[in-house]
């Protein structure tokens, strides 16, 4: 980047020959064209090199450390992907979330559930899937 305060930017945020602003190679403003605004741009190198981080330090420091993503703040089969790859586990609180993280791949044993207002149904979901 070539412009003042770069690093509040994405990682993988550039200005394009064009001028226009890219995130993770994507022109944002191709996106906001064909998307309309406001609209959330996630940056897989910057999520990736986060998480690495967080799991590196806090292991570093403290020997038993589990790091958790938690799933309320964005939960999809990409994202989902990323945190197992990357070493995390995953926070989640209703049935929903399980459900979208098992048709990711992600593996129960590495879920914590919980929270307040849980359903018969959904404890029952969150025990059978392990």
């Amino acid at each position: 980047m070539t412009f003042d305060n770069a690093n509040l930017f994405p990682m993988g945020s550039k200005i394009a020959k064009n001028g226009n602003l890219t995130i993770g190679g994507c022109d944002v403003t191709e996106l906001a064209t064909e998307y309309d605004t406001p609209l959330y741009i996630y940056d897989e190198e910057t999520i990736r090199t986060m998480a690495k981080t967080f799991v590196k330090e806090f292991g570093t420091r403290y020997s038993n450390t589990v790091v958790a993503y938690a799933s309320k703040a964005f939960l999809t089969k990409a994202m989902a992907r990323i945190a197992n790859e990357e070493g995390l586990s995953l926070d989640v609180v209703s049935g929903g979330e399980i459900a979208a993280a098992i048709a990711a791949g992600f593996p129960a044993a590495k879920m914590d559930f919980h929270g307040n207002n849980k359903t018969p149904k959904e404890l029952i979901y969150a025990v059978e899937s392990g």
